[in-house]
């Protein structure tokens, strides 16, 4: 946290009770052990690509409300601006998120795109045999062949089906009917080329697109233009993006037990203790 600054933008004054629904599973490493119990050539392949570490990453609770509150306290900052960055002001305090924190925490490659060598995307056809070349995929596609047909994949394959499920589900919060992004195929044809790949871009620009438009969405949530009859007590929202990290950052100074000599920060928390609201 820095002191407040003498100009503040505009302040989400109003705390109110809110449930977050998050799209991201970080913990999706597990059902991936699982499901090279019997192939430990393919949980050593994955290990040996850039989110190898993510296997191991610790089970977390599902307590959002210490992300909903520093949301009520999101400056409205200038879209225009040039900085990429979250703030919050809090009890006289700004709390400001931004890429160096993202990178702290992940340990995620940044760096200029480029564009896959591959031209032949084999990958694709084999994992992906029902859906035609000239129709997108979609990410309920990769989640039934993780849980129906990975094993009648070759190691190869099987491992880059998981590393697109994890790159668009934990870490892109994908959800079942949105559309693959057609280029990780052709990456994902070359794993030493997708280990060089500015991932960390690719989830650091969903992430933020999240955290800048949360207020926005929270504005709307308690000023609807049309608002409904018989609205419910609890008004939710849903965040995409990989938001576990956000969440990490914020306890990590203040609650969980972290272990030694684990990096990166993101996966070095063994347990988190909840938020609890105080009504006094």
């Amino acid at each position: 946290m820095r002191n407040k600054s003498a100009t503040t933008p505009e302040l989400h004054d109003m705390v109110f009770d809110a449930s977050i629904t998050l799209s991201c599973k970080p913990k999706i490493g597990g059902q991936f052990l699982v499901a090279f119990k019997d192939r430990p050539k393919c949980e050593t392949m994955f290990r040996n690509t850039c989110f190898g570490r993510w296997l191991d990453i610790p089970n977390v609770n599902r307590d959002h409300l210490l992300l909903h509150y520093v949301f009520c306290h999101e400056v409205v900052t200038d879209p225009l601006s040039q900085e990429e960055e979250m703030v919050s002001e809090i009890g006289g305090y700004e709390l400001s998120f931004e890429k160096k924190e993202f990178c702290l925490s992940t340990g995620f490659r940044f760096g200029d795109y480029f564009p896959a060598s591959a031209s032949d995307v084999a990958f694709r056809s084999h994992a992906f045999p029902m859906v035609p070349t000239n129709v997108s995929v979609k990410f309920n596609h990769v989640m039934k062949v993780f849980k129906h047909s990975l094993n009648e994949l070759s190691d190869e394959d099987a491992v880059r089906v998981c590393l697109l499920y994890l790159l668009e589900k934990s870490f892109n919060g994908r959800l079942a009917k949105q559309l693959v992004t057609e280029e990780y195929f052709a990456l994902l044809s070359n794993l030493d080329e997708f280990n060089k790949y500015p991932c960390g871009r690719i989830i650091w620009d969903q992430l933020y697109k999240q955290l800048f438009t949360v207020f926005n969405k929270l504005d709307k949530l308690i000023h609807p233009v049309k608002p409904k009859e018989n609205q419910p007590q609890e008004l939710t929202y849903t965040l995409q993006g990989f938001l576990y990290v956000f969440k990490t950052f914020l306890v990590s100074s203040l609650f969980g037990t972290r272990q030694q000599n684990v990096i990166h920060r993101v996966v070095a928390w063994s347990k988190l203790r909840p938020l609890q609201k105080n009504h006094g």
